[in-house]
């Protein structure tokens, strides 16, 4: 849809805000899943399941420097209602799908990797220059 600025935007970014795509990553709104143990089937399996589902919407690609880049893909992130008891929403309880460990929701929606990557490219840049 036409933003304020009469330039077409994606609807929720008309909202929120959202930082410019940087490094090829244009910033999607993150999505939020929280899952709660019913009946027999496990939580944490039914998070396996949609992920393997949503993979095409959701999987970046390797980029040069050991990070993925997420041009165009929505990052989603998962929780069960036990792990935010345990960890609350501050700790470890979110998993952001294609990860390995649990991680609090800011590293979880972020790519934290990149932002490495980036800052060691940048002090090597500096040191060059200095």
């Amino acid at each position: 849809m036409k933003d304020t600025d009469g330039r077409d935007k994606p609807m929720w970014r008309t909202r929120w805000s959202a930082p410019d795509p940087q490094w090829g990553d244009a910033t999607h709104l993150p999505v939020l899943l929280v899952f709660k143990q019913v009946g027999p089937r496990p939580a944490l399996k039914q998070m396996e399941k949609v992920a393997a589902l949503t993979r095409e919407h959701w999987q970046g690609r390797w980029a040069e420097g050991g990070f993925r880049i997420y041009d165009g893909k929505m990052p989603i992130v998962a929780t069960t209602l036990e792990l935010l008891r345990e960890h609350g929403p501050a700790g470890p309880a979110f998993w952001r799908f294609g990860r390995q460990d649990g991680q609090n929701l800011w590293e979880a929606i972020g790519n934290p990797r990149r932002d490495a990557a980036l800052a060691r490219r940048a002090e090597d840049a500096r040191r060059r220059l200095a």
